[in-house]
């Protein structure tokens, strides 16, 4: 949900890339009662047009799957009916901030 960040008569933009969730008729009428429009950005231009995207989240999840095929392939235990235990809270927060820390 989003939260109501905009006072008086402020009006909101979001820019939403091509997945089909922004465009559905109900988050439309959502956003419109919520004064905040749309830009939607065309498939084939994240390259050009989501600079955040390409310099900072790609790097960033691409360290995580690192952390995380580590954790898999090296440390992820069973318990004594032979399921994989999930990763401690800990053990998540240490791949992000590994993660952040490669990305600078």
């Amino acid at each position: 949900m989003l939260p109501p960040v905009l006072r008086g008569g402020e009006r909101g933009l979001l820019v939403w890339d091509s997945a089909s969730t922004p465009r559905a008729k109900d988050m439309k009428k959502f956003l419109a009662r919520r004064r905040t429009d749309q830009i939607m950005i065309p498939a084939g231009m994240t390259a050009y047009l989501q600079t955040l995207d390409i310099a900072i989240n790609k790097p960033f999840k691409d360290h995580l799957h690192m952390e995380l095929n580590d954790y898999t392939e090296n440390r992820m235990e069973r318990n004594q009916h032979g399921n994989f235990v999930k990763p401690s809270l800990q053990e998540i927060v240490t791949w992000v901030k590994n993660s952040c820390d490669k990305n600078h």
